[in-house]
C-alpha cells in the first residue's frame, strides 16, 4: 500500500511541477505586456504553486490548477492561440530552412529522363499489356486506392459516334490540387487528368478535330518525385553521368526563347565537363575530353550511362 501511495504522490508532484513550469513560462513571456496587478497575481500564484510542490496534496493541487487557469485566461485570453502560432512559425521556419539549405522536393513534369526517372506520363493500357504487362492490382483498387498504390489517375474517353471537338482546352483543378483539363466534345463536356498540354499530347487533341471511338484508354501517372540534396557539390565535383537539377534563369533557348513550360528547374544528366567537345553521331553522344585526340562514346567515359545506350528495357539513348 505504501508503494501505491508513493507512486500516486510522485505522479501528483510531477504533474504539478509541469503546471508550475508552464505558469512561470507564461509569466516570463508576457512580462512586457502585463500591468502591475497582473504581475502581482501571477507572482503570488507561482509562489503558492512552489510552496505546494514541497508537500503536494490532491485537493489543494486541483484548486491551485483551476485558479491558475482562471488567472492566465483573465490576463491573456488569447494565450493558447499565440502559443499555437509560435509553434507553427517555428515548424515553418524549420521546414523552409531544410528546403533552402539541405533537401528540396521535385516532381518531374516531362518524360525526358525516362526510363531512368519517370516524369508525368500517360500509360496506354493496351500497349502496356502487350509490351510489359501490368501489375495485377493496377486499376482495380478504385480511384483513391489506385492513386495511393500507383500514383496514377484514370484517363478514359470512348465515344459511340463521331463528334467535333470544341476550340479550347480549359484547365481545371481536380481533387483539390490535381491538374485536370476540360473540353467540349459535341454536346458533351469531357474532363481528363493532366494539364492542357499533357492531355493534348496523350489524347491527340487539337481544335476542331473530329473525335471517334476510343480517344483515351489508360492512366496518367505522376511519375517519380525526388528529394534533391543541395549539399554534396560543396564537397565533391560533379561527375559525368550524374542526374542534376538546375535553375534555368538566364538560359536562352536555340530560338531565343526562355524555357518556361516545365518551370524554372530542369532535371538532366550531366554529360559534358569543362573543356569537353561534344557531338552526336548516329544518335550516340561522342565526347572529346580536353587534351584528348579522339572522340569516344560517352558511355566509355561514364559507365553509369551504358544502359542508356543498350537499347534494353526501353532505353533509347540520345533522341
Amino acid at each position: 500500500m505504501k508503494i501505491v501511495d508513493w507512486c500516486k504522490h510522485r505522479k501528483l508532484r510531477k504533474s504539478l511541477a509541469k503546471k508550475v513550469a508552464a505558469a512561470a513560462a507564461f509569466r516570463h513571456s508576457d512580462d512586457d505586456i502585463l500591468n502591475d496587478a497582473d504581475r502581482k497575481a501571477l507572482d503570488e500564484l507561482l509562489a503558492a504553486g512552489r510552496e505546494l510542490l514541497r508537500k503536494p496534496e490532491h485537493d489543494a493541487a486541483a484548486a491551485w490548477s483551476e485558479n491558475c487557469r482562471a488567472v492566465m485566461r483573465r490576463v491573456n485570453p488569447h494565450a493558447g492561440m499565440r502559443e499555437f502560432l509560435d509553434i507553427l512559425a517555428v515548424a515553418l521556419m524549420v521546414a523552409f530552412g531544410i528546403r533552402a539549405l539541405f533537401f528540396q522536393p521535385f516532381k518531374i513534369p516531362t518524360s525526358s529522363m525516362q526510363p531512368t526517372l519517370f516524369g508525368i506520363h500517360y500509360i496506354d493500357l493496351d500497349k502496356a499489356r502487350a509490351a510489359h504487362g501490368v501489375a495485377p492490382l493496377f486499376g482495380k483498387l478504385g480511384t483513391v486506392g489506385n492513386y495511393l498504390a500507383f500514383a496514377a489517375r484514370r484517363a478514359e474517353l470512348r465515344l459511340d459516334s463521331p463528334v467535333k471537338m470544341g476550340d479550347e482546352l480549359y484547365p481545371e483543378s481536380g481533387w483539390g490540387w490535381f491538374d485536370n483539363t476540360a473540353f467540349q466534345a459535341g454536346n458533351r463536356r469531357v474532363t481528363l487528368p493532366g494539364t492542357p498540354a499533357k492531355v493534348a499530347e496523350y489524347a491527340g487533341l487539337y481544335p476542331g478535330r473530329t473525335l471517334s471511338g476510343t480517344v483515351a484508354d489508360g492512366y496518367l501517372s505522376d511519375g517519380d518525385h525526388l528529394f534533391v540534396n543541395r549539399l554534396s557539390l560543396h564537397w565533391r565535383e560533379p561527375e559525368r553521368g550524374d542526374p542534376m537539377v538546375f535553375a534555368t534563369e538566364g538560359i536562352v533557348g536555340p530560338g531565343g526563347e526562355r524555357p518556361s513550360e516545365s518551370g524554372d528547374y530542369y532535371i538532366k544528366r550531366l554529360v559534358g565537363l569543362p573543356g569537353d567537345t561534344l557531338k552526336i553521331v548516329n544518335n550516340v553522344l561522342m565526347v572529346k575530353p580536353e587534351g584528348a585526340a579522339d572522340f569516344v562514346p560517352v558511355y566509355e567515359l561514364a559507365p553509369n550511362m551504358k544502359k542508356i545506350y543498350s537499347g534494353l528495357g526501353g532505353y533509347q539513348g540520345h533522341s
